[in-house]
C-alpha cells in the first residue's frame, strides 16, 4: 500500500511540474512562436489541440510541412491559420497568405503549406479563430 501512495504522490508531483511549465511567462526577449511548431490562439487554446505534424521537402529543397490538429468543441470552428519559415538562425523569412479554415465538430483538420524559398529551416503554424461578428 506504501508503494502504491508513492507512485500517486510521483504522478501528481510531475503532472503539477507540467502544468506549471506550461503556464510559465515568456522571458524578455523570448520568441515562444519561432519555438513551436503550432501556436493556439488563448481563447481557443482548450478546444483546439495541436496532434502532429509532419515535414518534407520539394525536389527544389524548399520545406513542406502537414499539421494535423484537433477540436474538442461541441459545434464546427472557423479559424485562420497562418504559416511563419523562419531561417537557421530564428528570423522570419515569409509568412503565407492567412487561410480560413473549419474544423469540424470534434473532429481532426490536416493543414498543408509550402515555403516559397529554399532557406527555411523551422516553421510555426499560428491558429486563431476567424471573427465572425464586426466591431463597429
Amino acid at each position: 500500500m506504501a508503494k502504491f501512495r508513492l507512485v500517486i504522490v510521483a504522478a501528481l508531483a510531475t503532472m503539477v511540474a507540467a502544468c506549471n511549465y506550461r503556464n510559465e511567462p515568456a522571458m524578455e526577449d523570448e520568441d515562444l512562436e519561432g519555438r513551436n511548431a503550432v501556436v493556439v490562439h488563448e481563447s481557443i487554446d482548450h478546444t483546439v489541440k495541436y496532434v502532429k505534424h509532419a515535414v518534407g521537402y520539394t525536389d527544389d529543397g524548399r520545406m513542406r510541412i502537414q499539421v494535423v490538429l484537433s477540436s474538442k468543441a461541441g459545434k464546427d470552428l472557423a479559424l485562420i491559420l497562418t504559416a511563419q519559415w523562419f531561417d537557421g538562425g530564428g528570423a522570419v523569412l515569409e509568412q503565407s497568405t492567412p487561410r480560413p479554415m473549419v474544423i469540424p465538430t470534434g473532429g481532426t483538420l490536416v493543414f498543408e503549406d509550402t515555403a516559397f524559398t529554399t532557406g527555411a529551416v523551422y516553421f510555426n503554424v499560428q491558429v486563431r479563430p476567424s471573427n465572425t461578428t464586426r466591431k463597429g
